[in-house]
């Protein structure tokens, strides 16, 4: 099975700072690298739990894509990772892997890396800090998530509309091939409905063809909903969490 972290470390991925005292603070957030080919993302997060993903570079890669999860701590100037889990189509497996890599460099948002196993500097660029949403005060209700919401999901940006009549809806922007100086074209990728319960947002979705014939995909979300403000909310995929911003 494809592992995202395993391909991170084939490329040669995390790596540390050559100036100052390194701190977990530094490191944490979610990073991007990208190559010719792939998108490789990394979330180093406050409560030390790990998460990488791997997409190709233009493609979508809703509702799933190779991902790995587990802890990370640091230890001098080494980020070492144990995966515990991973999933490469829809559903999660057990592993026990230890990393170890090595910070070269640690710049503001841009960070440096190498490992053992291959020569090379890898540069990733952090996204956005480490979110956390405060727990929901009750059990969350249809009211909380009505509207659209921003989600960067497995490696690329989306808007999740959630109706007041249960439509369900999921957008994104596409690369405008045959007139690029107007900019991307916002696409609709899933519809459907939805509903909350049990703390859980349940999604049923299909895909909405692109062309005559191309062939429709169903999808039956279950996100446990773990954070709840006006303007934020977060949910659970297995065991890796998202932040959902508001978007209107």
């Amino acid at each position: 099975m494809l592992r995202a972290w395993n391909l991170l470390a084939a490329t040669g991925v995390v790596a540390l700072c050559s100036c100052g005292k390194l701190s977990e603070g530094n490191l944490t957030g979610t990073w991007r690298a990208e190559s010719t080919e792939t998108v490789e993302e990394i979330a180093l997060r406050s409560d030390h739990t790990f998460t990488s993903w791997l997409s190709a570079k233009n493609a979508l890669t809703t509702p799933s894509c190779p991902t790995s999860a587990g802890e990370w701590r640091l230890q001098g100037k080494n980020i070492v990772v144990h995966l515990t889990t991973h999933i490469a189509v829809d559903n999660w497996g057990h592993e026990d892997e230890y990393l170890d890599f090595t910070v070269v460099q640690l710049k503001g948002n841009l960070m440096q890396v190498t490992d053992s196993k291959r020569a090379g500097v890898v540069t990733y660029k952090r996204l956005f800090p480490d979110y956390s949403v405060q727990a929901c005060k009750h059990a969350p209700v249809d009211s909380d998530v009505f509207g659209v919401w921003r989600a960067h999901y497995n490696t690329h940006d989306y808007e999740i509309m959630l109706g007041r009549d249960h439509s369900f809806g999921v957008f994104g922007n596409m690369p405008n091939w045959r007139q690029p100086q107007k900019g991307p074209i916002r696409e609709q990728f899933w519809k459907g409905t939805w509903q909350i319960v049990n703390g859980k947002l349940l999604t049923d979705a299909k895909t909405v063809p692109s062309f005559k014939g191309e062939s429709i995909e169903t999808n039956h979300g279950s996100w446990p909903i773990i954070g709840c403000e006006t303007d934020r909310i977060a949910v659970r995929n297995g065991p890796v969490h998202y932040v959902w911003q508001r978007h209107n």
